[in-house]
Protein backbone atom coordinates (compact mmCIF):
# COMPACT_ATOMS: atom_id res chain seq x y z
CA UNK A 1 0.00 0.00 0.00
CA UNK A 2 1.37 3.20 -0.65
CA UNK A 3 2.16 5.90 1.78
CA UNK A 4 1.69 8.56 0.08
CA UNK A 5 0.03 10.10 -3.15
CA UNK A 6 3.84 10.54 -5.31
CA UNK A 7 4.37 6.40 -4.31
CA UNK A 8 0.98 5.58 -6.50
CA UNK A 9 1.75 8.00 -9.61
CA UNK A 10 4.18 8.53 -12.08
CA UNK A 11 5.95 11.83 -11.61
CA UNK A 12 7.78 14.18 -14.73
CA UNK A 13 10.37 16.10 -14.51
CA UNK A 14 11.80 18.63 -17.45
CA UNK A 15 15.10 18.29 -18.41
CA UNK A 16 15.68 20.01 -22.05
CA UNK A 17 18.24 18.18 -24.64
CA UNK A 18 21.24 20.61 -24.64
CA UNK A 19 21.98 19.88 -28.51
CA UNK A 20 18.17 20.18 -29.29
CA UNK A 21 16.75 23.05 -27.06
CA UNK A 22 19.90 25.27 -28.18
CA UNK A 23 18.55 28.55 -29.54
CA UNK A 24 21.44 28.92 -32.11
CA UNK A 25 20.26 25.60 -34.07
CA UNK A 26 18.87 27.10 -37.51
CA UNK A 27 17.51 24.03 -39.03
CA UNK A 28 14.70 21.59 -37.82
CA UNK A 29 15.31 19.10 -35.22
CA UNK A 30 13.91 17.10 -37.74
CA UNK A 31 16.55 17.61 -40.56
CA UNK A 32 18.85 17.79 -37.60
CA UNK A 33 17.99 14.43 -36.58
CA UNK A 34 18.23 12.82 -39.63
CA UNK A 35 21.58 13.56 -40.83
CA UNK A 36 22.63 12.75 -37.26
CA UNK A 37 21.17 9.31 -37.45
CA UNK A 38 22.85 8.73 -41.04
CA UNK A 39 26.16 9.91 -40.00
CA UNK A 40 26.19 7.92 -37.00
CA UNK A 41 25.04 4.97 -38.85
CA UNK A 42 27.88 5.36 -41.77
CA UNK A 43 30.61 6.01 -39.19
CA UNK A 44 29.40 2.91 -36.92
CA UNK A 45 29.12 0.64 -39.94
CA UNK A 46 31.25 1.27 -42.99
CA UNK A 47 33.86 2.87 -40.86
CA UNK A 48 33.72 0.33 -37.86
CA UNK A 49 37.24 0.01 -37.47
CA UNK A 50 38.37 3.19 -37.02
CA UNK A 51 35.06 4.12 -34.82
CA UNK A 52 36.22 1.19 -32.47
CA UNK A 53 40.24 2.70 -32.44
CA UNK A 54 39.15 5.52 -31.36
CA UNK A 55 36.81 4.64 -28.35
CA UNK A 56 39.72 4.16 -25.85
CA UNK A 57 43.53 4.24 -26.03
CA UNK A 58 45.61 1.24 -27.17
CA UNK A 59 47.79 -0.47 -24.14
CA UNK A 60 49.51 -2.44 -26.41
CA UNK A 61 51.21 0.67 -28.08
CA UNK A 62 51.37 2.22 -24.47
CA UNK A 63 49.46 5.08 -26.28
CA UNK A 64 48.18 8.06 -23.65
CA UNK A 65 44.38 9.25 -23.65
CA UNK A 66 45.63 12.15 -25.44
CA UNK A 67 46.70 9.42 -28.28
CA UNK A 68 43.57 8.61 -28.31
CA UNK A 69 41.99 11.94 -28.37
CA UNK A 70 44.30 13.27 -31.26
CA UNK A 71 42.63 10.36 -33.01
CA UNK A 72 39.06 11.34 -31.90
CA UNK A 73 40.00 14.85 -33.42
CA UNK A 74 41.17 13.02 -36.79
CA UNK A 75 38.05 11.02 -36.85
CA UNK A 76 35.72 14.15 -36.06
CA UNK A 77 37.34 15.82 -39.36
CA UNK A 78 36.67 12.90 -41.28
CA UNK A 79 33.36 13.61 -40.07
CA UNK A 80 33.50 17.18 -41.29
CA UNK A 81 34.69 15.87 -44.56
CA UNK A 82 31.62 13.12 -44.58
CA UNK A 83 28.88 16.28 -43.89
CA UNK A 84 30.16 17.88 -46.75
CA UNK A 85 29.97 15.46 -49.24
CA UNK A 86 26.94 13.74 -48.27
CA UNK A 87 25.08 16.88 -47.63
CA UNK A 88 26.53 19.55 -49.31
CA UNK A 89 24.68 22.86 -48.16
CA UNK A 90 22.18 21.49 -45.76
CA UNK A 91 23.94 21.69 -42.64
CA UNK A 92 24.45 25.63 -42.16
CA UNK A 93 27.73 26.54 -41.14
CA UNK A 94 26.08 27.75 -37.73
CA UNK A 95 24.39 24.45 -36.86
CA UNK A 96 28.21 22.53 -37.55
CA UNK A 97 29.86 23.15 -34.55
CA UNK A 98 26.37 21.97 -32.37
CA UNK A 99 26.08 18.65 -34.74
CA UNK A 100 29.92 17.78 -34.31
CA UNK A 101 29.98 18.54 -30.73
CA UNK A 102 26.60 15.66 -30.53
CA UNK A 103 28.51 13.35 -33.00
CA UNK A 104 31.51 13.43 -30.50
CA UNK A 105 29.40 13.04 -27.36
CA UNK A 106 27.42 10.33 -29.02
CA UNK A 107 30.04 8.09 -29.71
CA UNK A 108 32.97 8.98 -27.35
CA UNK A 109 31.14 10.18 -24.28
CA UNK A 110 27.58 9.56 -22.36
CA UNK A 111 25.23 11.58 -25.33
CA UNK A 112 22.34 12.34 -24.34
CA UNK A 113 22.53 11.01 -20.56
CA UNK A 114 25.55 13.64 -19.93
CA UNK A 115 23.90 16.19 -18.78
CA UNK A 116 22.07 13.99 -16.32
CA UNK A 117 25.18 12.62 -15.13
CA UNK A 118 26.33 16.20 -14.41
CA UNK A 119 22.96 17.39 -12.80
CA UNK A 120 24.49 17.90 -8.96
CA UNK A 121 20.70 16.32 -7.99
CA UNK A 122 20.52 13.22 -10.15
CA UNK A 123 21.90 10.50 -8.17
CA UNK A 124 20.26 7.45 -10.37
CA UNK A 125 19.29 7.30 -13.91
CA UNK A 126 17.64 4.05 -14.82
CA UNK A 127 17.28 3.93 -19.29
CA UNK A 128 14.43 1.70 -19.46
CA UNK A 129 14.13 2.18 -23.17
CA UNK A 130 14.97 4.54 -25.78
CA UNK A 131 12.27 6.64 -25.21
CA UNK A 132 11.73 6.43 -21.69
CA UNK A 133 14.77 7.76 -19.17
CA UNK A 134 14.06 7.51 -15.20
CA UNK A 135 16.42 9.57 -12.57
CA UNK A 136 16.07 9.50 -8.72
CA UNK A 137 16.29 13.41 -7.70
CA UNK A 138 16.43 13.50 -3.46
CA UNK A 139 14.94 10.33 -3.21
CA UNK A 140 12.53 10.76 -5.19
CA UNK A 141 12.04 8.76 -8.93
CA UNK A 142 10.53 11.12 -12.28
CA UNK A 143 10.34 10.03 -15.74
CA UNK A 144 12.40 12.59 -17.70
CA UNK A 145 10.93 14.90 -20.18
CA UNK A 146 13.65 15.87 -23.14
CA UNK A 147 15.88 13.58 -22.87
CA UNK A 148 15.43 10.26 -24.92
CA UNK A 149 17.31 8.44 -27.85
CA UNK A 150 16.58 9.34 -31.60
CA UNK A 151 15.25 5.54 -31.71
CA UNK A 152 16.27 2.01 -30.54
CA UNK A 153 18.81 1.83 -33.17
CA UNK A 154 20.45 5.36 -31.56
CA UNK A 155 20.33 3.35 -27.80
CA UNK A 156 22.28 0.32 -29.33
CA UNK A 157 24.85 2.68 -30.86
CA UNK A 158 25.32 4.05 -28.05
CA UNK A 159 25.66 0.91 -25.50
CA UNK A 160 28.01 -0.41 -28.78
CA UNK A 161 30.60 2.66 -27.77
CA UNK A 162 30.24 2.22 -23.94
CA UNK A 163 31.17 -1.47 -23.66
CA UNK A 164 33.76 -1.20 -26.32
CA UNK A 165 35.87 1.81 -24.32
CA UNK A 166 34.87 -0.21 -20.54
CA UNK A 167 36.36 -3.38 -22.11
CA UNK A 168 32.87 -5.21 -21.45
CA UNK A 169 32.50 -8.22 -23.57
CA UNK A 170 28.95 -8.42 -25.82
CA UNK A 171 28.33 -12.09 -25.21
CA UNK A 172 26.09 -11.56 -21.94
CA UNK A 173 22.87 -10.37 -21.80
CA UNK A 174 23.96 -8.64 -18.61
CA UNK A 175 26.45 -6.45 -17.88
CA UNK A 176 28.15 -4.90 -14.66
CA UNK A 177 30.74 -2.47 -14.95
CA UNK A 178 32.44 0.69 -14.08
CA UNK A 179 33.61 4.00 -15.28
CA UNK A 180 36.14 5.78 -12.95
CA UNK A 181 37.50 8.07 -15.25
CA UNK A 182 34.55 9.97 -16.57
CA UNK A 183 34.15 12.70 -13.82
CA UNK A 184 36.96 13.21 -10.57
CA UNK A 185 34.71 13.55 -7.79
CA UNK A 186 32.52 9.78 -8.72
CA UNK A 187 32.89 6.46 -9.82
CA UNK A 188 29.36 5.52 -12.82
CA UNK A 189 28.59 2.33 -12.29
CA UNK A 190 26.35 0.56 -15.26
CA UNK A 191 23.93 -2.17 -14.85
CA UNK A 192 23.10 -3.20 -18.12
CA UNK A 193 20.28 -6.32 -19.71
CA UNK A 194 20.31 -5.96 -23.15
CA UNK A 195 19.91 -8.66 -26.06
CA UNK A 196 23.68 -9.90 -26.81
CA UNK A 197 24.83 -7.33 -29.80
Amino acid sequence: IPKTIKENKELFIDIPDTYLSSPKLTISKEKFNNYFQKTLHYFTTTKHAQFVSCQKPDVLRKETQEDCEKRQDKFMNNVNTYLDNTFPGQIPLQDREIFLSRVRNALFSYYVLTDLINHPDVTDIKVLSADKVNVKIKGIHYTVRGVRFINENDFLIFIQSLMIRNNVPSGSPFLLFSDINFHPDYILRFNISIPAL
